[in-house]
């Protein structure tokens, strides 16, 4: 999906931030399970653990994907200077969603049960997903496998994790359930992201264009 791929020309990262942000999004992570824990009713602290935090990992997964874009439809210092910080962004993301699959199989692991097929089906290909997103981020990866396939293989990592929160928040918005409103929320931020994308992808073809008129 060229809207939620990897932008074609990135701007310089700052690799000093990437150890604070990704410090920052375990504390959250931190914070999210140890509340769920306390306020969990029945038993139920590692699922609502699992649900917080994957719920901060797609508000972390909406900046990763439109920070860059952003920053170049709006140029901007404020802008600019967030989007050095997309790679802290990718890894603290990463770490969201390692936690929240952590949580996810750990009753099963620590209260002899069983996880699901389907479950256990989605936590490997969801890990996987995820140790191909660790990778294309180094830039020895990039080196050595080129800029056009590292962008390539980020940009289905992009699409796989967007498709996945699409279909969480329909599946909350239209199947019973309590009422909650994080559900239409979360949809209306991937609309948001990805029109953030076709609008820069629009601006990458006319800015060529543009240039030949003046």
């Amino acid at each position: 999906m060229v809207a939620i791929d990897s932008a074609r020309h990135a701007l310089p990262a700052d690799p000093d931030r990437r150890g604070g942000i990704v410090l920052a999004a375990f504390a959250v992570c931190a914070l999210l399970a140890a509340l769920s824990w306390l306020l969990a009713v029945d038993g139920n602290g590692w699922a609502l653990a699992s649900n917080m935090v994957s719920r901060f990992s797609l508000l972390l997964f909406v900046a990763l994907v439109t920070v860059e874009p952003v920053a170049r439809l709006v140029p901007i210092a404020l802008t600019k200077m967030a989007a050095r910080a997309q790679g802290g962004l990718v890894l603290g993301f990463i770490t969201a969603q390692a936690l929240a699959l952590l949580f996810l199989v750990a009753p099963s692991r620590l209260v002899e049960g069983r996880l699901a097929l389907q479950t256990v089906a989605f936590c490997a290909v969801t890990a996987c997903i995820l140790v191909v997103f660790a990778l294309v981020s180094l830039k020895m990866v990039e080196r050595r496998f080129g800029g056009p396939a590292t962008r390539t293989l980020r940009g289905i990592a992009n699409a796989y994790f967007w498709l996945v929160f699409v279909l969480t928040g329909l599946e909350g918005s239209i199947g019973p359930h309590r009422p909650d409103s994080w559900y239409g929320i979360s949809l209306l931020l991937l609309t948001f992201a990805l029109l953030v994308r076709f609008a820069d992808a629009f601006a990458a073809q006319r800015r060529p264009a543009a240039g030949k008129v003046d």
